[in-house]
């Protein structure tokens, strides 16, 4: 599957999920860069593990890669199938003094 960056990036990430095709690392790192959401999924020493999102008919479809924590580590993309997301609303509580 070519990729054509003037084209809908959410709409190929949906064709490539839906036909299972891998995305190439060089091609992973420019679908990256200007992403329509990013869901931060966790850190480890030196990286942040990120999934840069494109929307597509109500679903969010994503690559994963690392971003580097300081100036020395270089952000890592990976060869992969994108992966699909939903977009959730979640409750959280918190307490406050009340006097």
């Amino acid at each position: 599957m070519e990729f054509d960056f003037d084209k809908d990036i959410g709409r190929q990430l949906k064709e490539a999920y839906e036909q299972k095709v891998g995305i190439p690392e060089d091609v992973s790192r420019e679908i990256c860069w200007d992403s329509d959401e990013t869901l931060e999924t966790g850190e480890g020493r030196w990286h942040k593990h990120v999934v840069a999102l494109y929307e597509c008919d109500g679903f969010y479809y994503g690559l994963k890669y690392d971003r580097g924590l300081t100036e020395r580590q270089e952000n890592e993309y990976y060869y992969q199938i994108p992966g699909k997301y939903e977009k959730v609303e979640l409750k959280t509580y918190t307490y406050k003094e009340v006097e």
